[in-house]
């Protein structure tokens, strides 16, 4: 059996999973505004003259395990505007050495943003200055700007979107049970690291009915818009959950358990803190059917103030 499944993961890579990478380049090209000239990050400070202003975020921009010295604007003078928007750590700590680099190198920051309560609680104690908490910048969109990007409708039948980065076995199988169990085929997308034989968990090989393997950024947002469930480990598949106002259930990546902060923070915003199995016990049909649906007849309050502070962070600190 595994060198059957071996195959079928070079299969997909050398097909699908390059295809996937043309689609989101081309999803870039079409709407990502890009300057003329790509810098790398030795030819970084030759741009400096031609900016006033230099921001860096969002997502795990900060995370020490692949973060490097340009995102922490090392190559800006102090006299130039330097601002982060919703910036994340990825983690709920810092050791010595990393608090260090934070005081060295955000000192003459004009504004820090950062994007989980928790990271703003961290940095506004290590720096001694206010840091704000803002929404990934995904949020600053309403859902009919994400409307018009949606590919069309791919599935006729009700369906289980399942998207998950991490290898837990567990989680797949309970999506299966609740797919059975609610009369839904699941549509996965299986997560991919690379183009080599290993650049896809061999969980995902053979889960789901349908499998997306080449799905376009486009075609992620539209199985998550048209979706009766979701099931996903992903911080943002949980924030487009949210904005196509999908059922959905979010579950902890168990290799990476420090990086939940970042969704305890979104689901707190939208009042749905019980959509997140985070726990044993919760990561169990029991505890799923007893969830009521999540409910999206008005926008919370709390959402829409940390939006509106988002905002004016970027107005203000702009000027």
């Amino acid at each position: 059996m595994f060198p059957d499944k071996a195959h079928k993961i070079c299969a997909l890579c050398k097909k699908e999973f390059q295809q996937r990478e043309e689609n989101y380049i081309n999803f870039r090209k079409n709407f990502v505004p890009h300057s003329q000239r790509i810098y790398s990050e030795t030819t970084l400070p030759a741009c400096v003259d031609d900016y006033d202003a230099f921001i860096v975020g969002s997502d795990q921009v900060w995370n020490f395990n692949w973060s490097s010295l340009p995102f922490f604007l090392n190559f800006v003078p102090s006299t130039k505007i330097k601002l982060s928007y919703a910036a994340s750590i990825g983690k709920d700590d810092l050791t010595d050495g990393e608090k260090n680099i934070f005081r060295k190198y955000l000192a003459d920051f004009t504004a820090i943003s950062v994007r989980e309560k928790s990271t703003q609680e961290i940095l506004s104690k290590e720096l001694g200055r206010n840091v704000a908490w803002t929404v990934d910048p995904t949020l600053l969109l309403d859902k009919e700007d994400w409307d018009e990007i949606c590919s069309d409708k791919k599935y006729d039948f009700p369906y289980l979107f399942c998207y998950f980065l991490g290898s837990d076995n567990d989680q797949r199988l309970l999506a299966e049970k609740y797919a059975k169990q609610h009369g839904l085929k699941i549509v996965s997308i299986p997560h991919a690291t690379g183009t080599s034989l290993w650049s896809v968990c061999l969980n995902d090989v053979d889960f789901g009915d349908y499998q997306e393997c080449d799905a376009s950024p486009e075609d992620f947002l539209a199985l998550i818009r048209n979706a009766d469930m979701v099931f996903t480990d992903s911080f943002h598949a949980c924030v487009f959950s949210c904005i196509f106002q999908r059922q959905f259930f979010a579950f902890q990546r168990l290799e990476y358990g420090g990086m939940s902060s970042r969704i305890y923070s979104l689901l707190e915003m939208f009042g749905l803190s019980e959509r997140f199995c985070d726990s044993e016990k919760k990561r169990t049909m029991e505890y799923i059917e007893l969830q009521k649906k999540a409910e999206y007849s008005e926008i919370p309050q709390k959402f829409k103030e940390r939006r509106e502070l988002s905002e004016r962070f970027l107005a203000e600190n702009l000027r």
